[in-house]
């Protein structure tokens, strides 16, 4: 059964910024890591560098 959800976005000023984008990073490389092997992490990184 599906339930209705709300997520509330905070963005950050200015002066967090830097910060925040830190976090948003750690955050998605522990979504990588947790989801797929390090041999397709670095095929990722391969193409991002790329472009």
């Amino acid at each position: 059964m599906l339930k209705n959800l709300t997520f509330k976005v905070h963005y950050p000023t200015y002066e967090n910024k830097e910060e925040f984008e830190i976090r948003f990073a750690k955050a998605c490389a522990q979504i990588l890591i947790d989801k797929y092997p390090p041999e397709v992490i670095d095929e990722l990184i391969k193409r991002l560098s790329r472009q």
